[in-house]
């Protein structure tokens, strides 16, 4: 189960343009279809230089331009899907 969340959400977390890009059956596309890297092994905690001067903003990889957008001189848009779960049966009994 695990496994299959984090799926879903690499899949999520890949813009917009590199999803669209990616064939897909029947509109659905996963994870291993989308090439959508952003990551950088040396800034992992803070921004590095290099990735400074290549207009990065952050060193968190979800929040980074991805390769793709950054090679083509595109906006790179990503979707933000936010779940809340409430547990209202405690409400309910009074507690």
């Amino acid at each position: 189960m695990i496994s299959l969340f984090e799926e879903h959400i690499k899949t999520l977390q890949s813009c917009e343009y590199c999803q669209k890009k990616v064939l897909h059956r029947r509109h659905i596309i996963t994870s291993e279809d989308v090439a959508c890297a952003s990551f950088c092994d040396v800034c992992y905690q803070s921004m590095c230089e290099d990735c400074k001067l290549l207009g990065q903003v952050s060193h968190i990889p979800s929040l980074r331009i991805c390769d793709t957008c950054r090679d083509n001189n595109l906006s790179c848009f990503r979707r933000v899907v936010m779940v809340v779960c409430r547990d209202c049966e405690t409400e309910q009994n009074g507690h």
